[in-house]
């Protein structure tokens, strides 16, 4: 019964589906625009509880990102006031938590992880900004259940671990015991954690391989458990997606 919200990256606009055992069904489309201000749907995340919508950045002549209240009974798709909200970089990767805080990747070098708290989904104040310190294009990031924020280095091929700590205007990150880890592939882009937070996967690009490690849930420390050969997913192309169900 959620919805399922697609990008439209050329169009600049995002699409809600309704979702049945049986059916997909377009809901609505919005737009990522407000006047001149364009936000390339690149990479996109839901609040925590699933009503609030937010995409855009990549690039930097997309320095803002746009988001959307998603309709509780409909999974319509409408602008929060003020969206696109600008950041002054380009952001790579979004992720919330239960506490309502929100999380930007920069790609800027070194990258850097922007943290601004929400009120009815709309950011307030000036995000917090800590330095992923070892990574110099963080791309993608996931939260892991006990406080951890790890990001994928795209360009370095590392892996970035770090423990989030304080709430709102003081929280901080930092990085965890031998953070950054090598990723065992090439074009590092993606992660994904299972349900229960003991292992992280991650998908390279270029390598078109997936590195499989065993999370330490008290420290963050990433152990490497298996690193699929080159071209295990195949001989060309590149991944560019990855979850865990």
């Amino acid at each position: 019964g959620s919805p399922l919200v697609v990008g439209d990256r050329d169009n600049f606009r995002v699409a809600s589906f309704g979702i049945t055992s049986t059916s997909a069904t377009l809901i609505n489309t919005a737009s990522t625009v407000s006047g001149s201000n364009l936000a390339d749907a690149f990479s996109c995340v839901f609040s925590r509880d699933g009503n609030y919508f937010y995409t855009g950045g990549n690039a930097a002549a997309y320095n803002r990102f746009s988001g959307f209240s998603v309709g509780a009974n409909t999974g319509a798709l409408s602008p929060l006031t003020d969206s696109p909200f600008p950041t002054g970089f380009a952001p790579r990767a979004y992720l919330t938590d239960s506490q309502g805080r929100f999380f930007l990747t920069t790609n800027g070098v070194p990258s850097s992880v922007v943290v601004y708290e929400t009120s009815l989904g709309v950011p307030v104040g000036i995000g917090v900004t800590s330095t992923l310190s070892g990574l110099t294009t963080g791309v993608h990031a996931v939260l892991h259940p006990s406080g951890f924020y790890m990001a994928a280095d795209r360009s370095g091929n590392r892996i970035g671990a770090y423990a989030v700590a304080g709430i709102g205007a003081s929280t901080t990150l930092s990085p965890v015991s031998g953070s950054p880890f090598a990723s065992g592939g090439s074009f590092t882009a993606v992660l994904a954690l299972n349900q229960s937070g003991n292992f992280l996967f991650a998908a390279h690009g270029n390598s078109r391989n997936i590195s499989v490690f065993s999370v330490n849930g008290s420290t963050g420390v990433l152990t490497s458990s298996l690193v699929q050969p080159v071209d295990s997913i195949g001989a060309a192309g590149r991944i560019v997606g990855m979850a865990d169900v």
